[in-house]
């Protein structure tokens, strides 16, 4: 659709990956900002853009590259100790 900014997945298995990402993040406290559903009228293996509040180092939508549109904000006080948490994880040459 001409109004489309954002494409779906690949598969339906890496959609399933990452919904269930974000339901777990959920379930253990985060909260999803508008986004997030996967509307009837998508074509596709489609997640519109999510951002996930409240994440926590631990969650594995934080620790894992996911390769889809959800977003987890993880608050820190610290840059230092952030900053070395990130470089600790098998990702933090991405960061």
């Amino acid at each position: 659709a001409a109004e489309t900014t954002m494409g779906p997945m690949h598969t339906a298995s890496q959609l399933q990956l990452v919904r269930g990402l974000v339901d777990s993040a959920v379930g253990s406290g985060a909260r999803v900002i508008p986004g997030g559903t996967r509307g009837s009228a998508l074509p596709g293996h489609f997640l519109p853009p999510t951002v996930v509040a409240d994440g926590e180092p631990g969650m594995d939508l934080v620790e894992q590259e996911q390769f889809g549109a959800a977003l987890p904000i993880v608050a820190y006080d610290d840059l230092d100790a952030t900053v070395a948490q990130v470089n600790a994880g098998d990702f933090g040459l991405g960061a």
